[in-house]
């Protein structure tokens, strides 16, 4: 086993462990936070290309001062739960950790069973930073981990958890992401990832956005990643302050990916998409959603494939779907604008704690947009605004089914 500060360490002799390098945990001294950092650069030094430093003191979560900690290829960090990891010293205004090399990308790096806090209470004023912020990266790990506390202040993906661009082959399950401005996760220009499950609370946009590289400006797509299972939960379902609303999922710029199931609760949307979001498969919707009327802007129906750029959804498809608002009056249960082949396979409404008779939104430039077997569990007729092209709806209400067709009379088939 090396000593602090030597240059490398072979797979063969890890895990290295935390103690040997005094890390001190808790307090108010700056002086302190800095040193932890200057140590913890150390240990990664020492660990070299290839092995596990261990977090093998229980109950510990180290703050961390200073520029974000780079992390190189091979190099995993495992801890002993949630009340073990690193969080961001008061007063910071940048990630905890980044990658060390994001020309030539880093491969196989990771972290396991430990809780990364960005500290977004304690951050210096007008500061914009997600809690880990990497980019090309091949096969990351990321298992069993706790992400919070990302900070924004009007940097489009920045305040996220995790903020993880040009991600090749990237593996990731029982992630919770929870209090970040902005998403829980976002990936930008990712390719054959595979997240297990997701699970999102209180973040001010969405648990998870599939977008473009670069995150804002760029035209690489996310495109065949596979996620099992998403859950958001939103106390109040307000976003954060110049973020438009909280969500479960949302593709942007993103291609040919597929969601097993999205569960939301109290968010004010589950699924949404724009801007060439292109053949996205969703298995299963759970949406308990609030719906807030004119104070909410833009794509805010439950489901929603949104006008952006003159740009919308194109044949993504959600498999089955089942509404039941825990707030809102005459809400929008599904809205598409300048879509085109975008389908609802099956959708039950259920009013719950909403009221008012919900809108089905078709806008002038959607076309060929199908919604089959959507039925209102009370018996009342949807409201369909259809202004587009060649869209049909079939619904069920008081066990007549019945299809409406643009600019077409409705037809009662059985």
């Amino acid at each position: 086993m090396p000593v602090p500060g030597s240059s490398v360490v072979s797979v063969k002799e890890a895990p290295l462990p935390i103690s040997r390098y005094g890390l001190k945990a808790g307090g108010t001294d700056s002086g302190v936070w800095a040193d932890n950092r200057t140590k913890l650069v150390t240990a990664l030094a020492d660990l070299g290309s290839g092995g596990q430093l261990r977090l093998d003191e229980g109950g510990m979560i180290y703050e961390i001062a200073g520029t974000a900690v780079p992390l190189g290829s091979g190099q995993v960090i495992w801890g002993q739960g949630e009340h073990t990891g690193f969080k961001k010293a008061n007063g910071g205004s940048s990630s905890i950790f980044t990658n060390s090399n994001q020309s030539s990308g880093n491969t196989g790096l990771g972290f396991r069973n430990l809780i990364l806090d960005g500290n977004k209470e304690g951050s210096a004023a007008n500061s914009d930073y997600s809690v880990v912020t990497m980019d090309n990266l091949i096969r990351p790990t990321i298992v069993d981990v706790t992400v919070r506390g990302g900070k924004f202040n009007g940097n489009n993906g920045t305040g996220s958890g995790l903020m993880l661009s040009q991600v090749f082959e990237g593996f990731m399950d029982n992630i919770r992401a929870e209090d970040n401005d902005y998403d829980g996760v976002i990936l930008g220009g990712a390719e054959r990832c595979n997240i297990g499950k997701l699970t999102g609370v209180n973040n001010g946009r969405n648990a998870l956005q599939l977008t473009r590289y670069p995150i804002g400006s760029g035209s690489t797509p996310s495109q065949f990643n596979v996620i099992g299972q998403v859950i958001h939960r939103h106390d109040t379902g307000n976003p954060t302050s110049g973020v438009t609303t909280t969500g479960g999922v949302y593709f942007h710029r993103s291609n040919y990916n597929q969601v097993g199931s999205v569960l939301v609760y109290g968010t004010r949307c589950a699924v949404g998409g724009g801007e060439t979001a292109v053949h996205n498969q969703i298995g299963q919707v759970l949406a308990q959603t609030r719906y807030v009327g004119s104070a909410d802007p833009a794509d805010r129906a439950v489901i929603s494939w949104e006008n952006v750029s003159g740009t919308s959804g194109v044949g993504n498809v959600v498999q089955s779907a089942i509404i039941r608002p825990l707030s809102g009056a005459s809400g929008r249960t599904f809205e598409c604008g300048a879509g085109t082949w975008n389908e609802i396979v099956h959708c039950d409404f259920l009013i719950g704690g909403g009221s008012g008779n919900w809108t089905i939104l078709l806008d002038a430039s959607s076309t060929d947009n199908k919604i089959h077997r959507y039925s209102d569990r009370a018996g009342t007729l949807p409201n369909i605004a259809d202004s587009g092209t060649r869209n049909s709806i079939g619904y069920y209400a008081a066990g007549v089914y019945t299809i409406k067709r643009s600019g077409q009379t409705a037809v009662v088939v059985a």
